[in-house]
């Protein structure tokens, strides 16, 4: 066999490790992005309101220089709001797998075995 179980359990538990992170990657991403989604009603003013569907560069250049940041900011509001979504929807895809891999690692080494596992992943990881 070219791929030993001895290998097979490094490779599942440095995937695992890096799942981990990437999953705990989406977490503080949504956490931001969130944060940003709050700090505004993404209402957008009357006076704005010409501007909402333009597209972004369109509309900076037609934005008045005096109301630009308000308009950044509700560009940034629709953004984050995008964003949230989609982390949501890539941290449930990494966090599938993640199980997926946590699954396959038990079955070759057990519950005894799997923190031991887990323990030499990170050691490697540095």
């Amino acid at each position: 066999m070219i791929i030993t179980n001895e290998q097979r359990v490094k490779d599942l538990a440095d995937n695992i490790v890096m799942r981990t992170h990437e999953v705990y990657q989406y977490d503080i991403n949504i956490s931001n992005y969130q944060a940003i989604v709050g700090a505004s009603d993404g209402q957008y003013p009357e006076h704005l309101m010409a501007l909402k569907n333009v597209p972004y560069d369109q509309a900076v250049q037609q934005c008045p220089i005096a109301d630009l940041e308000e308009l950044a900011e509700l560009f940034q509001y629709e953004r984050a709001s995008y964003l949230v979504r989609t982390e949501i929807v890539e941290r449930t895809k990494a966090n599938s797998i993640l199980q997926v891999l946590i699954t396959q690692l038990k079955e070759l080494v057990g519950e005894e075995g799997y923190d031991a596992a887990i323990s030499e992943a990170v050691a490697r990881r540095g």
